[in-house]
């Protein structure tokens, strides 16, 4: 989601020099496109008001391809050319291939290097320009709510980012979705071992873990959001919750219904499709490689990738 800083937004007279500047609103709420939020980048920035601007995940080993479909979801959700009907892609495909299988095939292929992919990656390089250099100080998982604390009006984070912040920043964020009204999940996993010599306990123990009243602890507790709908409930109806809490408990529930911004989960990503989707971008913004070189490059080894997985498509495709 987007986590911003209430402090600066809700500002009446930057809201008014912003829109007198720029002719649209401030409030993160009713952006409707990435071409805002580069506004609000520039504006904040040259007024000296913020050092750096939105912040984005640029990390070469792994945050690129969780930042790029966050920020190419707003063509992809557009353009029917690509989601062929399914606004989140076919599952565990995604986002970053087509909603369709291609002809001949059982699988569809990758969609990044069309015009709406080389746009998102422009905008995406845009965004990294007003943060530190991405071969200087990446920004990652790890230190990006550190950067946002200090030094930036807003951010592109995972909610379970929130936690990491110090408590007077905390209560000066404010949840809104991405530009245009969508969000990403990220994923997490829990597993036990093979090895393990007590498998019962072990998966009673994971139950225990994500069980409804241990997520409204972890919450209550280290500001760890949950992942179930009863949890949720159970919080919002907490007598004791600030009311921005619940505000920021509201935004997140409501920003999960419609979260399909999604990398894929296919078998070959994490060997793959990251390190050389990841690569090729980190090497255009670095300025080291053009955009369409950057992404025709990625598709073609993830074309390679899904071959060596799921077979060639049929010669009459």
């Amino acid at each position: 989601m987007l986590a911003y800083k209430c402090s600066i937004f809700n500002n009446q007279t930057l809201a008014q020099e912003f829109y007198s500047e720029y002719g649209v609103e401030f409030n993160p709420l009713t952006w409707q496109n990435w071409t805002t939020v580069l506004e609000v980048d520039q504006f904040l920035v040259s007024h000296g008001i913020t050092k750096y601007g939105v912040l984005v995940d640029d990390h070469v080993s792994h945050g690129i391809i969780d930042a790029y479909p966050a920020i190419f979801g707003w063509w992809y959700m557009r353009d029917p050319n690509l989601n062929k009907g399914r606004i989140g892609g076919l599952p565990n495909f995604n986002i970053m291939f087509y909603g369709a299988p291609a002809p001949g095939c059982t699988y569809p292929l990758p969609d990044f290097n069309t015009t709406d992919g080389i746009e998102a990656l422009e905008v995406y390089k845009e965004l990294v320009s007003y943060e530190p250099p991405p071969n200087v100080t990446p920004i990652t998982y790890d230190n990006l709510p550190e950067l946002y604390a200090e030094y930036a009006p807003a951010a592109l984070l995972f909610v379970s980012q929130l936690s990491y912040l110090p408590s007077n920043v905390y209560n000066d964020t404010c949840l809104a979705p991405l530009p245009g009204g969508y969000a990403e999940t990220g994923t997490n996993f829990l597993a036990v071992s093979k090895y393990s010599t007590h498998k019962q306990l072990a998966l009673e123990f994971l139950a225990f873990l994500v069980s409804p009243k241990v997520q409204v602890y972890e919450y209550l507790y280290f500001h760890k959001f949950p992942i179930s709908k009863e949890a949720f409930q159970m919080l919002l109806s907490n007598s004791t919750l600030s009311p921005h809490d619940k505000e920021l408990l509201e935004a997140v529930y409501d920003a999960a219904q419609y979260a399909w911004a999604n990398p894929p989960n296919i078998p070959p990503t994490y060997t793959e499709l990251i390190p050389s989707f990841n690569q090729e971008v980190f090497s255009y913004l670095l300025g080291q490689v053009s955009a369409q070189q950057a992404m025709n490059t990625a598709a073609s080894s993830w074309i390679n990738a899904l071959i060596q997985t799921y077979g060639s498509c049929s010669s009459s495709g």
